[in-house]
């Protein structure tokens, strides 16, 4: 057999391996040891990944899945549930965890893999992170390149995503403005406080025990999972005590 570091290229049932048996096979003396990451950039372990998706049980996957042959996807994700929620697509997180160092995310449109526009740059942002390419095969877009349109219509989506958010924060201060103004703004329900009941109130005394101890907000944040901001706030309203 050939010597191989295989530097993490084991997924997907092996195929990876296979892949890279055959070609070393073919082209090594016996014995000979070759570092693998030296072949990426030559396209020899670059894998293809499909990620195909409809939002019912009863639509047909037929037409997305033929496409992504045609692309030369060699591995086809296949999810039958509403993109609303990311939650609930399994699939798309089992890829996403599995995916490694330069393979390539292939869908036949965008909508296929996000049906918001923050929920699609939070999962491009999330591939781009693990040095992870994206195909979009309507809309051109392909970060493999260095591609001016595909570089272009990604900025121009952040920035759209941008906007929406500053309205909605917008939406929101008017709103509460306006409640103000009638006396019917009420606020956000304050959960932990001396007054809470149940798994709440005891959460509550164990930030507060833990500032009297002495432990620093980093730490009760990591102990009890509670927000950073929250812990402030509570130790703002027990400054007396604390």
């Amino acid at each position: 057999s050939v010597p191989i570091y295989w530097n993490s290229f084991t997924y997907y049932e092996n195929k990876v391996r296979v892949r890279v048996e055959k070609y070393f096979f073919d082209t090594l003396p016996t014995g000979q040891t070759v570092d693998v990451s030296t072949f990426i950039e030559g396209g020899k372990l670059i894998m293809l990944i499909g990620y195909a998706r409809v939002s019912t049980t009863d639509q047909n996957l037929d037409r997305q899945i033929t496409r992504l042959k045609e692309f030369g996807c060699e591995h086809i994700i296949r999810e039958k549930k509403s993109g609303a929620s990311r939650d609930q697509r399994i699939e798309l997180e089992k890829l996403i965890s599995k995916l490694r160092f330069k393979d390539v995310v292939v869908v036949t449109e965008l909508s296929r893999l996000a049906r918001s526009l923050q929920d699609l740059l939070n999962i491009l942002n999330e591939l781009k992170g693990n040095e992870v390419d994206f195909v979009s095969i309507k809309e051109n877009i392909d970060t493999r390149e260095s591609n001016i349109y595909s570089k272009f219509m990604l900025q121009i989506m952040g920035a759209i995503a941008e906007f929406e958010r500053d309205l909605t924060k917008e939406r929101q201060k008017e709103g509460i403005i306006e409640a103000k103004k009638k006396g019917i703004y009420k606020g956000r329900k304050v959960k932990y406080h001396e007054n809470a009941k149940g798994s709440d109130k005891i959460i509550y005394d164990a930030i507060v025990n833990s500032l009297r101890n002495k432990e620093s907000v980093a730490s009760i944040h990591r102990k009890t999972g509670v927000a950073r901001n929250t812990i402030y706030k509570i130790i703002k309203e027990n400054k007396k005590e604390i």
